[in-house]
């Protein structure tokens, strides 16, 4: 499996966004991430941990605040040609949780979550367990 088929859907919004509306549209979608776009290219993520951390400490007035204002910046982005064990190895390196799969030019075409990612490494690691086992089960007397 490749790194765009474990895209998960995400909220695309601009700069300009309300981090109010931004939070309302990922708790409608139950989106943990949105993708900060700006005319096709990726300029920053808010995550939940970005509205918690950067949003939240201001009150009532932080729902005026813009998403271009709390989002992480820059996004760890990386070719979409990139292999599942590449990217969980970069995501553990660089401890982020969101990574943008990007094509040769640089546009934007979907974000990986951690999640997504371990999951498919587990399921490979499964398989390969299996396999040894059949293997050894299969090898009769003598070898």
């Amino acid at each position: 499996m490749n790194l765009l088929d474990l895209r998960e859907p995400a909220l695309e919004i601009p700069p300009t966004a309300t981090v109010q509306a931004t939070a309302r549209a990922m708790s409608d979608l139950q989106a943990g991430v949105a993708v900060v776009l700006d005319e096709g290219r990726i300029v920053g993520i808010v995550t939940e941990r970005d509205l918690v951390r950067r949003a939240v400490p201001l009150g009532a007035e932080g729902a005026a605040v813009l998403a271009g204002d709390v989002m992480t910046s820059p996004v760890e982005s990386v070719p979409a040609s990139f292999t599942v064990l590449q990217a969980a190895h970069l995501m553990r390196e660089r401890k982020i949780r969101h990574l943008a799969l990007v094509d040769a030019d640089g546009k934007y075409l979907g974000m990986v979550a951690l999640r997504r990612v371990l999951f498919e490494v587990l399921d490979e690691l499964d398989l390969k367990v299996d396999d040894l086992e059949r293997e050894l089960m299969a090898d009769g007397p003598g070898g």
